[in-house]
């Protein structure tokens, strides 16, 4: 179907004792996914609240709001890690939380708060 959006993430992450950097730099690829999902979003409730809603913008706004919920994700690239990481726990399992430490580096904090992203549910 060429109609499908699909979002590629092609990273190559800092390499070295920089797990903290590594989930940092794919959670702001995943989120900026996130904001365009919800600006299409908005954009079409933005149509269906107009003053005069035009039939046509809303269709299309719906339409284009519909694409990027459906969008595919591919996020792949140089990850600069093997095993049990961050940057895999954020992709495979959805979230990170911050007592959770990469066994390579058990003395270096990923995250202040818990990283979620919702792409992949």
């Amino acid at each position: 179907d060429c109609d499908r959006v699909l979002n590629v993430v092609n990273c190559h992450l800092s390499a070295g004792a920089a797990p903290d950097r590594r989930v940092r730099q794919v959670f702001e690829a995943l989120d900026q996914i996130r904001k365009w999902n919800a600006k299409a979003e908005m954009t079409a409730n933005k149509q269906q609240k107009a003053n005069r809603p035009s039939p046509k913008n809303i269709k299309k706004a719906e339409e284009e709001s519909r694409r990027h919920t459906e969008a595919g994700v591919l996020v792949c690239g140089d990850f600069n890690s093997d095993g049990n990481t961050g940057v895999r726990r954020l992709l495979v399992e959805g979230s990170v939380n911050p007592e959770w430490r990469e066994p390579q580096y058990p003395n270096v904090p990923l995250t202040s708060k818990r990283k979620e992203q919702p792409l992949g549910e």
